[in-house]
């Protein structure tokens, strides 16, 4: 079957896979095809991320079917610069907010 893999924000390709073929399978192409470390990889589909042992089947992935690609690094980089950006700009009554929200009021 064929597969789109798409990274958010970024490049797509298309992988060719068997039915049988494992998502940590699946995960060495994309590397070879995108350049993105398979330990840094997120796949998801239909809003579920995909576990390595289990089969494109098992995954009810069809052909036809897109994949996104999260790069797990690249998101927490990005997550740290706008935190800090974010935290710089606050005063010390927001940040004390922001705490006793348990981090859940930004």
């Amino acid at each position: 079957m064929q597969l789109t893999v798409k990274i958010l924000q970024g490049a797509e390709c298309q992988l060719e896979v068997s039915e049988s073929a494992t998502v940590s399978m699946l995960k060495t192409l994309v590397e070879s095809r995108l350049g993105v470390p398979r330990a840094s990889q997120k796949l998801v589909f239909r809003g579920k991320t995909l576990q390595d042992d289990d089969t494109m089947t098992a995954c009810r992935l069809t052909d036809g079917a897109k994949v996104f690609l999260g790069d797990a690094d690249r998101f927490l980089a990005e997550f740290k610069k706008k935190f800090d950006q974010r935290l710089g700009s606050m005063s010390m009554d927001d940040i004390q907010r922001f705490c006793a929200s348990n981090m859940t009021e930004f």
